[in-house]
């Protein structure tokens, strides 16, 4: 069901019924009259909030959730005019779209108006408030910061300095976004059925790591330029040989030596060429494969082995020094990693 299909339906179903359209589409429902309750069931899905209902004898509040691995997808009403502060969301991004009423998200000294056809996405490093109307109904998806980085990164084959900053508005109108859109109808319908491929973890993390990656492709962000600058830069064979060279061979005891040997060029060349085509040396190439190889591992649901187990395995001698730089890239200890699964 595309976006356009989505907002035809809610509008059909309210008419007819009176409902709103996530009656039609979610199975759990929560009608809420208190503003402590809601404030409670949104700060648990996503992060603290402060709530001040505007229309407080107006509130019928209606959430549902539909989580998913790394995402998450839900739906907000209120019934009543209500503004909400939201703490800075450090480890996830959100991005709102209604399909009826308004809402407006302020930052700084920055506003955003969103009506159906017009959303927005708040990055983590902002606290913001939202004015929400009383008939606005929304749909909210919530996805992991650490999805995001994983998917920049491998598509500029280099970890990068600083978080995601996606641009605010989102314009439903323009084609490919409403694309991503109909994307997440498609996910969220399929994990609402009773059978579903998606009922595998390891094919729902392959379809959210597509939505991570159309959602950089598609929505302007602080390394767009960096994406369309490689596009036009294709790294030279060398560099390529090394790369191919270390991803086979990342849990063998491996030296610089033996990736100039593999690139077919002189050291000097080969560390140049790193430097320029993906912004670090080919050691720090190196750890960031077996960074990722170790969490891959840590996160997988057939893991049975230790997380200094899998750290020895991808040639971590120094579990301190394992834990700081695997915090510092993914933003938690891999001891935090194994526990979720």
């Amino acid at each position: 069901m595309g976006y356009l299909a989505m907002t035809e339906l809610h509008h059909e179903s309210s008419q007819q019924d009176g409902n709103s359209f996530a009656t039609n589409l979610n199975e759990q429902l929560e009608h809420i009259k208190s503003r402590e309750e809601m404030t409670e069931r949104i700060s648990s899905r996503f992060a603290p909030i402060q709530l001040d209902v505007l229309e407080p004898a107006n509130l019928d509040a209606t959430i549902t959730s539909t989580p998913v691995s790394q995402m998450s997808i839900h739906h907000l009403s209120f019934g009543a005019d209500t503004e909400m502060r939201l703490c800075d969301p450090e480890k996830f991004y959100t991005i709102h779209l209604p399909y009826a009423g308004s809402l407006t998200y302020q930052w700084e000294d920055s506003e955003v108006k969103s009506t159906p056809g017009c959303g927005f996405i708040i990055s983590p490093g902002h606290k913001s408030k939202l004015l929400i109307s009383g008939n606005c109904e929304q749909r909210v998806v919530k996805i992991s910061k650490d999805l995001v980085e994983s998917r920049i990164n491998s598509m500029l084959e280099k970890a990068i300095p600083r978080p995601v900053e996606f641009e605010a508005v989102m314009n439903v109108d323009i084609e490919v976004v409403r694309s991503w859109w109909d994307a997440i109808t498609y996910l969220e319908t399929e994990c609402k059925k009773e059978q579903s491929i998606y009922y595998n973890i390891d094919t729902v993390r392959e379809f959210e790591k597509v939505l991570a990656i159309g959602l950089l492709s598609t929505q302007e962000h602080n390394y767009s330029e960096d994406l369309r600058a490689r596009k036009q830069s294709i790294a030279p064979a060398h560099v390529r040989r090394a790369e191919l060279f270390i991803q086979e061979f990342a849990s063998e005891e491996i030296n610089l030596d033996m990736v100039v040997e593999a690139s077919q060029v002189r050291k000097r060349t080969l560390y140049d060429s790193f430097k320029r085509f993906r912004g670090i040396s080919p050691m720090c190439y190196l750890r960031s494969v077996r960074l990722s190889k170790a969490r891959e591992e840590l996160m997988s649901t057939t893991n049975t082995k230790s997380v200094t187990e899998v750290a020895l395995y991808w040639r971590f001698g120094h579990m301190g020094r394992f834990s700081m730089q695997y915090k510092k890239r993914f933003g938690e200890l891999p001891s935090k990693t194994a526990k979720v699964l």
